[in-house]
């Protein structure tokens, strides 16, 4: 019997074509859905690396795509999985064990993708970042239209179809059954799944887009930042994009210096958060009207609250995302005594339901123990940058330096959203970083043969 040639199955130009615009607009479709409603992005991030499995199902080379395992997959996994444990001693077991579960499920998804990512043809990749691109300059523009008036569609939108105020009337201002006010969390969170994909996009537009067009996105998202910056409300991402602008200038200059300050500073807020906040509290700044602004001065009673609580378990914690039912117990045990909430200038004590500042938050929830492991998630990061081409570390410090900031104000870790958010980053900085690692060895190559 002759042998036959194996086939390879390869799909045919037109239906590149269709793969190509499905990946395109889907893409786009994907980042606005989370932009526009960032409460689903918990449901959102799943959904890329379901496709790319699906994908991965229809292509012939699938049994050569191997998932590789890295030390920062390996410390998230670590981390999460004492979080779950914490369950056993959780006053809420069930957050206890379903938060961590879910920081788990994209850990490992986030790995899978990757592995499938980097086996993709550029010919379906392109248009996939393009889309990402796309999805964020267009949810950024909205977003900075909400933001100077003062969300001015969105009221719309409930005004036109009150259907849509069902459960959300707590965060609505209504006078005479016309919505005048909505409350800042919605575009907060708008504001937190924007910053966490200004990185990737500006990757992708330095990669794949050139001439005005370039020049016109790279503007884009320059406006975006400076909207962010001098009228949000959110002040976690003014944060946020200062220190992604100043770890990716300092990368600029040194990489290596720029990864060792990053895991210094990384060290001091992990493993000393608890009397960098006591000190800062110690100072009665929060007492002063005339220093910070009022949901600044709130955020150093909460911390001192939080930190004080700290002693009461110091190594094990009391139990991932069981902050709010610990504070309810005590406003609880108050009540029942008559007492009166104790006050701190103005704030009551007992109104830390969350910690606002998620090394602190790890610290109270996790002990030492989880403040170690934590420790080591951000490490492993930084060595994992560190291994990468040096023109692709800034991007990459620079997200990182983002998240970092990010998370030193934002209220809770286990926030489904908020971890969907920093996934959806987390995704698309890895399509951006393949984008550009092939466009440099293209660029290369065409250097090399030029010469």
């Amino acid at each position: 019997m002759s042998s036959q040639p194996a086939r390879t199955h390869l799909p045919s130009s037109a239906q590149r074509d269709w793969l190509a615009l499905i990946a395109l607009y889907g893409s786009a479709a994907l980042i606005g859905g989370a932009i526009s409603v960032p409460r689903l992005v918990a449901t959102l991030f799943p959904v890329p690396i379901g496709l790319a499995l699906c994908a991965l199902l229809l292509r012939p080379d699938r049994d050569s795509v191997r998932v590789g395992i890295n030390a920062l997959m390996v410390a998230l996994i670590v981390f999460s999985a004492f979080a779950e444990l914490s369950a056993l001693w959780s006053v809420a077991p069930l957050a206890s064990l379903s938060k961590p579960l879910y920081l788990q499920g994209a850990t490992v998804g986030a790995g899978v993708f990757a592995a499938i990512a980097l086996t993709t043809r550029t010919s379906l990749l392109q248009p996939t970042a393009r889309g990402l691109m796309i999805g964020l300059l267009a949810g950024g523009v909205f977003l900075c239209i909400e933001t100077v008036s003062d969300q001015a569609i969105t009221r719309f939108m409930f005004n036109v179809m009150p259907s849509l105020r069902i459960s959300q009337e707590k965060h609505l201002v209504i006078t005479d059954n016309v919505v005048t006010q909505i409350a800042e969390n919605e575009i907060n969170r708008r504001a937190t799944v924007v910053t966490m994909l200004l990185i990737p996009a500006v990757m992708m537009l330095l990669t794949l887009i050139s001439g005005w067009a370039q020049r016109a996105g790279i503007a884009t998202v320059a406006l975006i930042m400076g909207i962010l910056m001098l009228y949000s409300s959110h002040q976690s991402s003014q944060v946020a994009i200062a220190a992604a602008a100043a770890g990716f200038g300092l990368a600029l200059i040194s990489p290596l210096w720029t990864r060792r300050l990053m895991a210094l500073a990384w060290c001091v807020c992990c493993l000393f958060i608890v009397p960098i906040v006591t000190s800062i509290h110690s100072t009665d700044v929060h007492k002063n009207p005339k220093g910070l602004f009022f949901s600044a001065r709130h955020r150093v009673v909460i911390w001192n609250t939080t930190a004080q609580q700290v002693k009461l378990a110091p190594w094990l914690g009391i139990g991932a995302d069981a902050t709010a039912a610990k504070t309810e117990a005590r406003d609880k045990d108050l009540l029942e005594k008559g007492l009166a909430p104790p006050k701190d200038g103005q704030f009551d004590t007992t109104a830390a339901r969350h910690a606002h500042n998620v090394y602190l938050q790890v610290w109270y929830e996790l002990g030492a123990v989880g403040a170690v492991l934590f420790t080591g998630v951000g490490l492993a990061a930084l060595a994992l940058i560190g291994r990468q081409r040096a023109k692709l570390q800034p991007f990459l410090l620079a997200q990182f330096a983002a998240v970092a900031g990010m998370i030193a104000f934002s209220f809770s870790l286990w926030q489904l959203w908020f971890l969907g958010a920093i996934g959806l980053g987390v995704l698309n900085l890895l399509i951006g970083a393949i984008a550009f690692e092939r466009a440099q060895t293209a660029s290369n190559g065409s250097d090399a043969a030029s010469g």
